[in-house]
Formats: C-alpha cells, structure tokens, sequence
C-alpha cells in the first residue's frame, strides 16, 4: 500500500469519525461548516501552498546550484503531486457538496453521512498537505543552518 492510499485511508477514517461522533451528539455545526466553508477553504489552502512550494522551489534551486551533484527529482515530483492532489480534493469536494445539498438524494439515508465523511476527510487531507508542504520550509531551513555550522 503506498503513502497517499494510506493516507486516504486515515483521513477517511478519521473523516467517519468526526461525521459518526458529530452524529450521535444531534449537532448540525460539522455539516454546516463544512457546507459553508470547505470549498473556500481548500482554495485557500491551495494558494497557501502554491506560495510554499515557490519558495521551496526557489530553495531547492539555490541548494541544486550550490551542490549540483544532489538530485532533487522525486521531491520536485512530490511537490507536482501535492499541488494536483489539492485540485483533485477541491473537485471531489464541490461534487460531493452538489451532490449533497440534492433533493433527488435526501431520500437514502446513508447519503448524508456518506457526504460529510467525504467532506470531512477532505479537510483533514488537506491539512495533511498543508503539514507536509510546511514541513519542507523546516527541511530547507535546517539544510541551511547546518551549512552554516
């Protein structure tokens, strides 16, 4: 199994979690935030990303530069990969909220939850992406401050 199925996996379960537990407390505020806000928000986070990985880049570049016998291929790949991973989440995420907010569908009773568990794994994946991207700033910054050591 690799990284991102497993990662699917958890933010799905975790997703079910959050959606099951928001359910047996009879509380709305997880599917109207979610209804509300998600899509804005991952678009955000997309832009907070986007930000990210051009300093990355641009960080990587100077490192490359410095030491052109390092290859950073698979990590520029992963960087491809996070930024498609965030459209993907965010079409995922507008289809589920159409399909959600559909009358034709209110008539299955598994249909909402099976939503808001998509829904909700779709934030947590994307806070996962948001980590991760976050994390290489750190990478970057403990390559330069052991350079200078």
């Amino acid at each position: 199994m690799n990284d991102t199925t497993q990662k699917i996996i958890v933010s799905l379960f975790f997703g079910f979690i959050g959606t099951f537990a928001s359910e047996k407390l009879h509380s709305a505020y997880l599917a109207k935030f979610l209804t509300d806000n998600l899509l804005m928000l991952l678009i955000a986070v997309l832009a907070i990303n986007a930000t990210t990985v051009t300093v990355l880049i641009d960080k990587i570049g100077r490192i490359q530069q410095e030491n052109p016998q390092l290859s950073f291929e698979p990590t520029r790949k992963e960087i491809r990969k996070s930024i498609i991973e965030q459209i993907i989440l965010i079409s995922v995420t507008f289809i589920v909220l159409i399909c959600a907010s559909s009358d034709t569908l209110k008539c299955y009773p598994m249909c909402e939850t099976i939503a808001m568990t998509i829904l909700t794994a779709s934030l947590i994946y994307d806070i996962y992406l948001l980590w991760d991207a976050v994390n290489g700033v750190f990478v970057i910054d403990s390559f330069y401050k052991n350079k200078a050591k």
